[in-house]
């Protein structure tokens, strides 16, 4: 009996946040300048699958690829100069094929990862996280306008938002 006035509280909690989402989704989100520049160079320069970025100035990015081989590299790029970039292989490696099944693309998915927060919205890094079941998602880290940073993961193979956390 429980169980089933759980489902219908869970039911009735799902299809109102499906009616409030629209008008609760970020009023704006701040530009990333040159962010998607910087992704097409440093996949152009090491051919394989974006691995994660990471803002470290205003149209400043540190992007990261793993390549076929396992090897995940990180490069800074400059969006004023987003070609000739230098990367540097971290220690280790990963099994490159979960990365082949990815589907949705990372620009797609930063899209959906602000969609439960309101107000401003500043996305700072990105980097792709494994789950216990070895299925990969889309770890987004942003700010909102009243300074608190957020936690949000969106699945790399269906595109929806799996996960989101505020935290202080």
């Amino acid at each position: 009996m429980q169980i089933g006035n759980w489902l219908k509280r869970g039911a009735m909690t799902c299809a109102l946040a499906m009616v409030l989402l629209p008008a609760l989704a970020a009023d704006e989100i701040s530009p990333l300048p040159d962010l998607d520049a910087c992704i097409a160079a440093a996949l152009k320069e090491r051919p394989g699958v974006l691995f994660g970025w990471k803002e470290t100035g205003v149209g400043a990015y540190q992007i990261s690829v793993i390549a076929a081989d396992g090897k995940i590299a990180d490069a800074p790029c400059s969006g004023s100069a987003p070609a000739g970039l230098q990367f540097e292989n971290r220690l280790g490696l990963r099994r490159f094929e979960p990365y082949e099944r990815i589907q949705v693309p990372e620009a797609s998915a930063r899209a959906t990862a602000s969609l439960i927060f309101s107000g401003r919205v500043r996305y700072t890094q990105m980097e792709i996280d494994t789950d216990v079941r070895g299925g990969l998602s889309y770890e987004y880290r942003m700010e909102l306008q009243s300074g608190h940073h957020v936690l949000a993961r969106v699945d790399t193979v269906s595109g929806l938002l799996v996960y989101a956390e505020v935290q202080e």
